[in-house]
């Protein structure tokens, strides 16, 4: 089966992970099947504000200005950020943001912890409908 999530232009999503966490490593899978435009120049946010901006938009940026993934999965190192919400961005006025899977990663006691995800291999939008 292949599924993803997709948002409105300047969309964003965000993962709770129900309380403070040392991040290490953050794993995103777009799409397989060509259409990346919607991943160029998205962000990655971690921290504790959930609050005034949505979906936690003024949490501090790991890593911004993203350009479509060369390969379906790409890593970005967060290490050194605490925080209890991840979001993923695309400030793009006129792109939805289209992501497959996130998996993020504690970095404690030198390893790394998968605190959420499953491996998919598939995902893709067929013309007339949602996968």
């Amino acid at each position: 089966a292949s599924s993803f999530a997709h948002t409105e232009a300047a969309g964003w999503w965000m993962l709770d992970l129900g309380e403070n966490i040392d991040i290490g490593v953050i794993k995103v899978f777009g799409r397989t099947d060509g259409n990346t435009v919607s991943m160029n120049g998205w962000e990655i946010r971690i921290g504790t504000e959930i609050g005034y901006m949505p979906g936690g938009l003024a949490n501090e940026v790991c890593e911004g200005g993203i350009p479509p993934p060369a390969s379906p999965w790409q890593a970005y190192d967060c290490t050194g950020m605490t925080g209890r919400y991840v979001t993923l961005h695309n400030p793009s006025p006129t792109a939805p943001l289209v992501v497959c899977e996130v998996e993020v990663y504690a970095a404690s006691a030198g390893i790394q912890e998968s605190l959420t995800g499953e491996d998919n291999t598939v995902c893709g939008f067929t013309p007339g409908q949602w996968a």
